[in-house]
């Protein structure tokens, strides 16, 4: 991430952790492949946010990612400074033709690929785990939507030196949050 310039960014209080989780994995593929000559984007949560709206027909704060890949389709991206992410959602936010436009030229587009549908109730396939492995190998970061810890702290264990989570009981959970993963590590030493 800091060999390409790609900044951390922060969702702030809004509920838009998958907006960030997908504008991150485009940030990162059109930097890595440089594409347009862009080294850099900083894409627009915000733009994505909005677009995602107008895909789906909704006024909401964040979306699950085939909505907001739905919006980026359709409407493109634009970057950071043409529109700036708000610190609170604003539902009747539109942006000028001008920058619609910019967005709906913005070439090429990925098409993200699903490895698995959200559902609360069920954890990773080992062949889903196979599969976000094969994509991370391959140089391509991944977004999750994983079932969160409801305690203000995570609990946490150390294995082999690397610190983690610890496996938390489905009762101790709640909604999810969408998170980037760009390499891992693997070990017989993990659960």
């Amino acid at each position: 991430i800091a060999s390409l310039g790609i900044a951390i960014r922060n969702q702030g209080n809004r509920g838009t952790c998958s907006v960030f989780a997908l504008t991150f994995l485009l940030d990162f593929m059109y930097a890595k492949n440089n594409i347009n000559g862009v080294r850099t984007p900083e894409l627009s949560e915000e733009f994505l946010n909005y677009a995602s709206n107008l895909a789906v027909g909704e006024k909401a704060d964040g979306g699950f990612f085939d909505q907001l890949d739905l919006g980026y389709q359709k409407y493109g991206m634009v970057g950071e400074a043409q529109a700036p992410y708000q610190p609170t959602f604003k539902p009747n936010l539109s942006y000028p033709a001008s920058v619609m436009t910019k967005g709906a030229s913005l070439r090429p587009r990925f098409k993200a690929h699903f490895i698995k549908p959200w559902n609360v109730t069920t954890g990773l396939s080992p062949s889903q785990l196979q599969s976000i492995l094969v994509q991370l190998r391959a140089g391509r970061a991944v977004a999750g939507g994983l079932r969160w810890p409801s305690a203000a702290t995570l609990p946490t264990q150390t294995i082999a030196g690397v610190t983690m989570m610890k496996a938390v009981p489905a009762g101790q959970v709640f909604d999810g949050h969408s998170i980037d993963f760009v390499g891992f590590k693997a070990s017989q030493a993990f659960p």
